[in-house]
């Protein structure tokens, strides 16, 4: 009888794509596709990681993946470079938050000038370290500053985050209290949002499988409302949108941009 049952269910269950059943297959293997589950928290994310992957973005094997292609201009890139153009027209520091190995440093310079620029990085300690071995073979510019945490940042700087907040486990209220005071000035790129309920997946990267925070987007802004921060410019990436293949029932992600100002 009870496999009566279960084929009963089976018959009316919603019929799921082959293309998903592969996906959740691969899922576990070296295969498997770019995004991967749907979890509630960053704990459950990495609790799901398979046995012989890396857990997480803080490794020294996977610092150097994809270099060279986040080194180099995007489409999405222009936004940023656009405000930067122009809060830079007064002698300013920069703090590039998540900035990896200074890879907008490096796509904008041909472009903006930012030879002048006190321009400060700030990862994670196997992104910081591996980011200043290479710099004293000379692969990265000398006048690159590169750190792990928020001690000592410059007064008064643009604070860059391009691609930070997929990563980040907190909401934009966590990220501001790491900073001793309020920057005026602050560019937030690629944040990963949907008008449904925030979760996380798991993204593969090299042989790590990293927390991938797509947030709901009334709530993230409403966060940002009660810091003192007006959304002074927004816009979308449409190229960056991903879709969990494992639960392709998820709307797509919409991935947003804001240049945020400090209220008087």
């Amino acid at each position: 009888m009870s496999k009566l049952r279960a084929f009963e269910r089976a018959l009316h269950a919603p019929a799921i794509a082959a293309e998903t059943v592969l996906a959740r297959l691969l899922s576990k293997t070296s295969r498997a596709p770019r995004f991967c589950g749907v979890y509630n928290s960053r704990k459950e994310a990495l609790d799901a990681v398979p046995r012989g992957r890396l857990a997480g973005y803080d490794h020294a094997e996977i610092a150097q993946v994809s270099l060279p292609q986040m080194s180099r201009r995007r489409g999405a890139d222009y936004p940023v470079m656009y405000w930067l153009s122009q809060l830079l027209k007064e002698p300013r520091p920069v703090v590039d938050v998540g900035g990896h190995m200074g890879t907008k440093y490096l796509a904008f310079r041909d472009v903006l000038d930012v030879s002048a620029v006190d321009w400060t990085v700030v990862d994670l300690p196997q992104i910081i370290g591996a980011a200043k071995d290479l710099q004293r073979d000379g692969a990265l510019p000398a006048a690159l500053r590169f750190q792990s945490d928020y001690d000592d940042l410059p007064e008064g700087a643009i604070v860059v985050a391009s691609g930070l907040f997929q990563y980040f486990d907190g909401n934009f209220a966590d990220f501001l209290a790491q900073f001793t005071n309020k920057p005026k000035h602050i560019v937030v790129n690629k944040v990963a949002t949907t008008a449904d309920t925030s979760f996380f997946s798991l993204e593969k990267i090299g042989n790590s499988r990293v927390p991938y925070h797509i947030r709901n987007i009334a709530e993230w802004k409403a966060v940002i409302s009660t810091t003192g921060y007006e959304i002074a410019d927004e816009w979308t990436i449409p190229e960056l949108s991903h879709r969990i293949a494992t639960h392709p029932r998820i709307s797509p992600s919409v991935s947003r941009g804001m240049y945020l100002k400090l209220s008087n």
